[in-house]
């Protein structure tokens, strides 16, 4: 519980003392996790700078659809992928699926990932 309530803002992290990025999903990870800078150079450089491990389950992906190389190529282009897929999203997230700002498999296979749903895969990204 202290560690709760004492929770680090992602702008205070300093990735150099970390060697893995685990992002947990949820619903509001598709709003707020794309778009968040300081998450975004977190794993910029644990997976690039630090050779580290990222990963991340259910929505949690979004956290990664926006993360690119040096050479502008996106962090998913030619590895195997998955989310939460598209029927899944249908199944469970009826009302939510349509405030989304986009689509994450979609956005994953646009990016290069390797998409893979459901019994295909494992739910892992990288």
């Amino acid at each position: 519980m202290r560690l709760l309530r004492h929770t680090i803002p992602t702008s205070n992290i300093k990735a150099i003392n970390y060697q893995v990025v685990y992002v947990v999903g949820g619903k509001g990870a598709m709003f707020d996790l794309p778009v968040n800078p300081s998450l975004r150079d977190i794993i910029f450089t644990i997976y690039y700078k630090q050779n580290g491990v990222v990963a991340a389950i259910t929505h949690g992906p979004a956290a990664l659809v926006n993360v690119k190389d040096d050479e502008d190529i996106y962090l998913s282009a030619g590895k195997k992928v998955s989310s939460f897929s598209y029927e899944e999203e249908k199944k469970f997230g009826k009302g939510w699926a349509l405030e989304f700002p986009f689509l994450l498999a979609e956005k994953l296979k646009a990016s290069g990932g390797l998409y893979e749903s459901g019994e295909q895969c494992c739910h892992r990204y990288v």
